[in-house]
């Protein structure tokens, strides 16, 4: 990578910290005091599964084709490896 690049990706990577940090001070504080365990403690993401599925799918076309043809490392195909 270039030196732009890396400064774009440590970028990237130092707004994607700061904004999994700001999620998880949204939480309430699980266990907390005389606090009994149910909905608020165990907060849910309310995703509809298909939007689910389709942001598992396009992350995982993304890793496939940054690892093959942006870093030219092939990942293993595990049971799916043909000979």
């Amino acid at each position: 990578m270039t030196s732009l690049g890396d400064r774009i990706l440590g970028l990237g990577l130092l707004v994607l910290a700061v904004a999994y940090g700001w999620a998880a001070q949204q939480w309430p504080e699980p266990f907390g005091g005389a606090e009994g365990v149910g909905p608020e403690t165990l907060p849910t993401i309310g995703g509809a599964p298909l939007r689910a599925f389709l942001t598992g799918l396009i992350s995982a076309v993304m890793v496939f084709v940054l690892f093959n043809y942006g870093l030219s490392l092939s990942l293993p195909g595990g049971l799916l490896e043909v000979n």
